[in-house]
């Protein structure tokens, strides 16, 4: 339907234009999926909903969301591991290997290098056969261990299978326009995951940065121009007051209540 992919830094105008492309799409009478960061959705609904607009049909959700909502929707989910779950079961992967148990540094250490490599794609076979040296082909057989353990599905689980099953045409998108807007980074399997869905819908993904080996569709928006002021404060406690009393201002100017 549409592939849209904005790289530009903050500050360019890339939310408010996707705010009137959602307020045109519920006008409409279309579904939207608003994917961003949590802490965001309060911002983003206040100013969908400005100057008394009204958008029924849009839903506000983080990737995590989207993804469980896709493959539920497929009938497609299955048990998750939970809490520091994984974390456990990469321990017990080493604890395989090595014929001991790791220590809690090191067993964090070998889950963040699990799931980086997952977030890009890598299953455990292809990393095996990647591996270069002693430390790789070490990680090669945890990765290997811990997928055998772990029982159920973790986040990159989710991702993955989603990803293939989108590029497969597996996957029903519930929404007719989806923006991706206000993420810290888009992976290589959410990107994947956004360009199968831009065969059924219509959507938007803005960034502050291209990814590796993928061309944005829209010219680059040149940030807003900001004017810095810089104040020296005589001490610690004159500085906090500053700072109190400024934002104080500043919430209030903007139209917010003191508290």
């Amino acid at each position: 339907m549409g592939w849209n992919l904005t790289a530009s830094p903050p500050g360019s105008g890339r939310t408010t234009a996707m705010v009137e492309l959602a307020r045109a799409a519920c006008s409409d009478g279309k579904r939207v999926w608003w994917v961003g960061l949590p802490a965001q959705r309060a911002y983003v609904l206040h100013e969908l909903t400005a100057d008394g607009a009204t958008v029924l049909g849009l839903e506000f959700m983080s990737s995590q969301q989207m993804f469980y909502r896709l493959l539920t929707h497929a009938n497609r989910i299955q048990p998750m591991l939970v809490g520091s779950a994984a974390l456990v079961r990469v321990a017990e992967a080493m604890r395989r290997v090595t014929g001991s148990l790791p220590n809690p540094g090191e067993a964090h250490l070998f889950s963040r290098a699990i799931a980086e490599a997952k977030r890009h794609g890598v299953t455990a076979d292809a990393y095996g056969a990647l591996a270069a040296d002693e430390e790789q082909r070490r990680l090669a057989a945890v990765f290997s261990a811990y997928e055998e353990l772990k029982g159920a599905w973790d986040y990159d689980d989710v991702r993955m299978t989603a990803a293939d099953l989108a590029q497969a045409g597996e996957l029903t998108c519930e929404a007719d326009l989806v923006i991706v807007d206000g993420l810290r980074e888009v992976g290589p399997l959410d990107l994947a995951l956004y360009r199968a869905l831009a065969e059924q819908v219509e959507v938007h993904v803005n960034v502050d940065r291209v990814p590796p080996g993928v061309a944005p569709t829209t010219e680059a928006r040149p940030p807003w121009p900001v004017t810095y002021e810089r104040y020296v404060a005589p001490n610690p406690v004159s500085e906090a007051r500053w700072v109190m009393r400024s934002l104080k201002r500043d919430l209030v100017m903007g139209g917010f209540g003191p508290l």
